[in-house]
C-alpha cells in the first residue's frame, strides 16, 4: 500500500501548506509561510472532553467520519465523507476508564468499533452496539496542533487510518499499524450538540446485509468492481436500503460500497475452508453464492464439483441458517472442453438446490449463464462490461423477486 511520507509529532501550528507537504501534497513553505498565523481549519482546539459530541475530521482529508448511507444498524460500514452536519457525522465522546473513550454515533447510538477485534492491517471499521468491548474503546493520543491518533484498545499498536491515504469521498475507513502519517491524524471539531439524542420514532429502514461470495468474476476480473458496480447503481436507484459486507475491499469511483468476498482463482473446496469466519464477521442476510469456475479450469475432479457445492451449501446454511442463499449457475467459458463441464455442472444445480430447499434450507437458484454468451466474456473466462452489466441485472431482478431476499 503507497502511503504519504512520515509527518512530525512536533507541537508546533502547523501551516496549510505545511500540512499538505506532510501528507504527500505540495513542498514544504518558507520560512515566511511558516511565521503566518495558521489556517483557521487546522487552528489548536481545547481538549476533547467526555460528553460531547464532535466532527472527526481526517488530516488528509478534511473529510469526517461518517456512517454508510446513516445507517442504524449494527454492522453498517464507517467511511470518510464531505462534512455536511449530518447526525450520522458526528460522534459522542464518552469515558469508559483507563483513559479510553466509546465513540458514539449521534444517528444511532451505535458505538466506533473494529469488527471482530480484529488485529491486522486493513480490518474494517463500522458501527455496533456498544457492549464493552475493548474493540469498542478508543486512546486519543495528542499529536499536536489539535490532532489526534486514535488508538483501539485491543490492538495498541494500531491506528484508526484511512485506507490508501485517499482523498475521495467513500473511502474506507480501517485500523492500520502506526505509521505516523496524515491519514491516521483526526482533529475532534466540537458541534452544537452535547450528548447523544434519544432515538427517533421513526428510525432509517435498516439495510439488509449483502454478501457478494466467490471467485474473481465477484472480485472484477479485468473489470474492478465487475457486477458488483451495475448491482450497487440499481439498488440505490430504486431506493432499496442494502450494505455489501465482506473481507475484501476493492472497486472504482462508481462503488462506493465495496466490500465483497471475491478470491480469485479459488475453489469450491477453497471457499468452504474460510467462510465460516466470513459467515461469523459480516453476519451477511442474502449471499450471492457465484464459484465453480475454477474446478473447472483447474481440472480439479470437475465431476463432482456439484457435490461439493452441496456441501459447501450445507455448511453455510447450518452456520446461519436465516441466511438466504442465491446460488448462480456458471457463466459459459469459450474452450469447449471446459464449457461442456459448465454444462454438466449447471444442469445438475437445479435438484442440489431444490433438494436443500425441500429440506428447509433458505436457498433460491439463479440462472446466469442463460444471460451470457461467449461474445461477453473479456478473454474466454471473464465477462466484459456487457457481461457485467448482464451479471448485474440477473442478480438485481433475483433480489427484486425472491421473497426476502431484500429483508434484514
Amino acid at each position: 500500500m503507497s502511503r504519504p511520507p512520515r509527518a512530525s509529532r512536533t507541537a508546533a501550528v502547523l501551516s496549510l501548506p505545511l500540512l499538505l507537504a506532510a501528507c504527500g501534497g505540495t513542498s514544504a513553505p518558507s520560512a515566511a509561510e511558516e511565521s503566518a498565523a495558521p489556517s483557521p481549519l487546522f487552528s489548536t482546539l481545547a481538549l476533547p472532553s467526555s460528553g460531547q459530541t464532535y466532527a472527526v475530521l481526517n488530516m488528509c482529508s478534511g473529510k469526517g467520519l461518517d456512517v454508510q448511507n446513516a445507517s442504524t444498524a449494527n454492522g453498517a460500514s464507517v467511511m470518510q465523507w464531505d462534512y455536511q452536519g449530518g447526525t450520522n457525522q458526528q460522534w459522542t465522546l464518552q469515558a469508559t476508564d483507563s483513559g479510553y473513550f466509546k465513540l458514539v454515533a449521534r444517528h444511532s447510538g451505535k458505538a466506533l468499533e473494529v469488527y471482530g477485534w480484529a488485529t491486522a492491517n486493513g480490518s474494517r471499521v463500522g458501527q455496533w452496539g456498544y457492549g464493552g468491548g475493548t474493540n469498542q474503546q478508543w486512546k486519543l493520543e495528542d499529536v499536536g496542533n489539535g490532532f489526534y491518533e486514535l488508538i483501539p484498545r485491543h490492538a495498541a499498536n494500531m491506528r484508526l487510518d484511512v485506507r490508501g491515504a485517499s482523498l475521495s469521498n467513500g473511502a474506507q475507513v480501517q485500523i492500520y499499524s502506526d505509521n505516523n502519517t496524515c491519514a491516521q491524524r483526526w482533529k475532534l471539531q466540537p458541534t452544537t450538540q452535547t450528548s447523544a439524542p434519544p432515538p427517533t420514532s421513526t428510525p432509517a429502514p435498516t439495510p439488509v446485509r449483502i454478501m457478494p461470495l466467490g471467485d474473481s468474476i465477484t472480485d472484477g476480473y479485468n473489470i474492478p468492481g465487475g457486477y458488483r458496480t451495475g448491482l450497487f447503481q440499481k439498488l440505490s436507484a430504486a431506493g432499496l436500503p442494502f450494505d455489501f459486507v465482506g473481507s475484501l475491499l476493492n472497486g472504482p469511483a462508481a462503488l462506493p460500497d465495496r466490500d465483497h468476498e471475491g478470491h480469485s482463482g479459488w475453489r469450491i473446496d477453497e471457499i468452504a475452508a474460510q467462510v465460516n469466519t466470513w459467515l461469523d464477521q459480516q453476519q451477511p442476510a442474502t449471499t450471492l453464492l457465484m464459484i465453480g469456475t475454477n474446478d473447472i479450469i483447474q481440472n480439479r475432479d470437475p465431476a463432482n464439483a456439484p457435490k461439493r457445492l452441496g456441501a459447501l451449501l450445507d455448511q453455510m446454511s447450518a452456520r446461519r441458517p436465516n441466511m438466504l442463499i442465491l446460488v448462480a449457475t456458471l457463466p459459459p467459458l469459450a474452450e469447449a472442453g471446459q464449457n461442456r463441464w459448465v454444462g454438466q455442472y449447471n444442469a445438475a444445480l437445479p435438484e442440489v438446490v431444490r433438494s436443500r430447499a425441500a429440506q428447509g434450507q433458505k436457498v433460491t437458484l439463479v440462472d446466469v449463464n442463460a444471460a451470457l454468451n461467449v461474445a461477453d466474456l473479456a478473454d474466454g473466462v471473464h465477462p466484459n462490461s456487457t457481461g457485467y452489466s448482464k451479471l448485474a441485472n440477473v442478480w438485481y431482478q433475483a433480489l427484486r423477486s425472491t421473497p426476502g431476499a431484500l429483508s434484514p
